[in-house]
Parts: structure tokens; sequence; C-alpha cells
């Protein structure tokens, strides 16, 4: 009697460590998984610098094209610039387009080590044969980091614009 309660001690104790495994299998594949980042979370973000840039381009200036309120949009100045037209009150284009474009991001991408966006950069270049000149300077703030997410905005003419997000 006192063998067979030996045995079915042992199978006992065999079954408690048999689940305690198991359970410590499933939770290390949970484990794993929920560590795991999603690759449609990083098409999220990527999507983000393209909404950006898109709406950025959308957006109107106060840079008018005549005395009526015909005003241009940012895609508009950037092509105002491009031949050096000015605004119907005289203002430089490129000044115009500078200024805005400075604005939005800056309103848009807020910046800092405590924050999850680094820094950004933003080019708007004119391709002429494999050449980029830049239509504006360069806008960029905080650091530039490995970890980044990009847009680029291809418009008729050779305009390119570049937009990448620090992380």
């Amino acid at each position: 009697m006192r063998i067979r309660n030996n045995k079915k001690a042992q199978e006992e104790i065999v079954g408690f460590a048999l689940i305690v495994v198991i359970v410590a299998v499933v939770l290390l594949v949970f484990l794993v998984f929920s560590l795991k980042k999603p690759a449609n979370e990083e098409l999220i973000e990527s999507y983000e610098a393209h909404g950006f840039v898109a709406s950025m381009l959308q957006y109107t200036s106060n840079c008018s094209r005549t005395a009526d309120i015909d005003y241009y949009s940012t895609k508009g100045l950037i092509y105002a610039c491009k031949t050096k037209a000015k605004c119907y009150d005289e203002r430089d284009s490129c000044d115009v387009l500078n200024q805005d474009i400075k604005r939005i991001v800056e309103e848009s991408w807020l910046v800092g080590q405590e924050r999850p966006v680094k820094g950004y950069k933003i080019e708007i270049v004119e391709e002429v044969g494999s050449i980029y000149n830049p239509v504006i300077p360069a806008i960029q703030a905080g650091n530039e980091t490995l970890n980044y997410k990009n847009a680029v905005e291809v418009l008729s003419g050779g305009i390119r614009v570049f937009f990448n997000a620090y992380y």
C-alpha cells in the first residue's frame, strides 16, 4: 500500500511540474508577442509623415497673387518662389514660403529630449539633371538620430519635398 501511495504522489508531482512548464511556456510566448512592435504600427507612423507633408502643401498662405482673394497654397508658393514671383503686396514669395513652413512645422512637431520627436528636417529642392538645388534653405530643429520616419513628395517640374522626423 505504501509503494502505491509513493507512486501516486510521484505521478501528481510530475503532473504538477508538467502544468507549471506548460504555463511558463505559454507566458513566455505571450511576452515575446506583446513586446514585439507590430509591423502595421510602423506604417501608421510613416503615414503620419506623409499625411503631414500632404496637408502642409495644401495650407493656404497669406500671399495673394492678385488684389482679389486669390491666395497661394504652400504648393503654389513653392512654384512662385521657384520663378521668383512676388506676392501682390510686394513681399518675396520665398520669404513667405520659408516663414509659413517654419511655423507649420514648429506647431505640428514639438521637439525636445523629453518628447517623442527629437528633431525634424524639411527640404524643398528642384531636381536639375542629377543635382538637387534648394528652393529655400533647409528647415530643421532638434537632433538628427538614426531612428526616423520620412516622407518624400514628388511634385511636377522636378520639385521634391523631403521630410524627416527623428525619434
